[in-house]
């Protein structure tokens, strides 16, 4: 039996899991450390990630798939 309680709210996002908060933990902190410059890694983020999810989705190429707002907030990011 575990010391934890049980979730069962089905509605929402569930418990943080020890991992997520780990990595977020990571990513705030690289970002407390690198400031700025963080953004020579960062501002291609959404491309890598899309290439990484498309290939084992879909069997995409590189440059397929990128990771994005929706829609609607992109052709409003165009206006």
């Amino acid at each position: 039996m575990t010391s934890r309680p049980i979730y069962a709210a089905a509605h929402s996002l569930g418990p943080a899991l020890p991992e997520v908060t780990a990595a977020a933990r990571a990513a705030l902190d690289e970002w407390a450390e690198r400031l700025v410059g963080g953004w020579d890694d960062w501002v291609d983020f959404a491309g890598r990630v899309g290439d990484r999810l498309g290939a084992a989705a879909v069997g995409a190429a590189p440059g397929q798939v990128v990771v994005a707002d929706s829609t609607t907030v992109n052709l409003y990011k165009l206006a």
